[in-house]
């Protein structure tokens, strides 16, 4: 004789109501957010983005999103039709490369990096590019020497923090590790002074290899500089000696070995034909791409509307601020996009 079934009790008001409050606290708690991901689909890499939820609203804010409207390369892709890729896709590429290479780290030497360091690379790596202006070469003839991308990203990302972030992640990150991160977007080309003295204060000098993974001043050899060379040219369409593949074998030999008293980042001797491919590539890029005579006859002919749009004026902080000053005022170069031609 067959079992009659009973099915469990339904569950009561109260219940449901609990666990529906626990969903909404796991997904609101700025602490559980840092193991949450959100997973993004993207043109070049070819597994999706994995961005963390705490780091959501440091994307989705308007100061964030208005990388969507500056193109990497500008009228590149007058020529190059698929050169649309924005300063936000090398901005995302550049986090996720910089995940790729911490992820290779720490499975072989996990002692070396702590969670909050990795919470600060992948930070910096998010404005690894913000502070680039539209039409680049443009841009930054007409401000000169005032005008450095680096210094601009350490702005963008003081900005989002203090106005859109700072209650979340003064959390779990203290004022020493926001140093941390300015001084990873903008190191100086010496970390050391003489007689070896550590000259950066976010990180003692056990940890200098750390700085070399977002903005490498010494080789050039970073997540920035890996994630520009494949979606440059994938986007392009510009046939090079690299992909994702050559990608993922350079990021898997990543270690960490001290030079004397100086901790660095090395790569295998098997992988030296594909850094240099990378990098003869991203020479010949430069040439064929970047500067196609069509492209240099645009950009020569914005300089000239530049110099001559003295009067445009641009919403700034407070006042409207001339079209020569944008890069002085924060909220100015914020509101300033691809639309500057149709302005101007």
């Amino acid at each position: 004789m067959e079992e009659d079934y009973a099915p469990p009790p339904p569950c009561s008001d109260d219940e449901d109501g609990a666990e529906l409050q626990n969903r909404r606290r796991a997904l609101t708690d700025p602490v559980s957010q840092l193991h949450e991901f959100i997973l993004i689909n993207d043109a070049v890499h070819i597994e999706s983005i994995t961005l963390r939820r705490a780091w959501k609203s440091i994307v989705d804010n308007p100061a964030y999103q208005s990388l969507r409207v500056k193109r990497f390369f500008g009228f590149c892709s007058a020529v190059y039709l698929g050169a649309k890729a924005t300063v936000f896709d090398h901005c995302l590429g550049t986090y996720h490369v910089a995940r790729k290479i911490l992820s290779s780290l720490k499975l072989k030497q996990k002692w070396l990096i702590d969670d909050v360091d990795e919470y600060c690379i992948e930070i910096a790596a998010l404005f690894a590019h913000s502070g680039r202006a539209p039409y680049f070469k443009a841009f930054s003839k007409l401000w000169g020497s005032d005008y450095d991308p680096k210094r601009m990203a350490v702005r963008m990302f003081t900005h989002v923090m203090e106005n859109y972030v700072k209650d979340k992640l003064d959390m779990f990150l203290s004022p020493r590790d926001v140093l941390f991160i300015k001084e990873l977007l903008n190191p100086p080309e010496m970390k050391f002074g003489t007689g070896d003295t550590w000259l950066m204060h976010g990180r003692p000098k056990e940890k200098a290899f750390l700085y070399e993974i977002v903005v490498n001043t010494d080789s050039g050899l970073d997540a920035r500089f890996l994630d520009y060379i494949t979606r440059s040219c994938t986007t392009a369409n510009y046939g090079i000696n690299f992909n994702m593949n050559t990608l993922g074998r350079i990021v898997n030999t990543v270690l960490v070995v001290t030079d004397g008293s100086k901790p660095t980042l090395v790569y295998s001797a098997a992988v030296l034909r594909n850094i240099q491919d990378m990098f003869q590539s991203s020479v010949q890029m430069d040439r064929e791409v970047v500067r196609h005579k069509k492209v240099i006859a645009f950009e020569i002919t914005l300089e000239k509307a530049l110099n001559l749009a003295e009067s445009y004026n641009c919403p700034g902080t407070n006042n409207r601020v001339p079209l020569f000053r944008i890069h002085e005022d924060i909220n100015a170069f914020i509101r300033l996009g691809d639309d500057i031609i149709s302005n101007v």
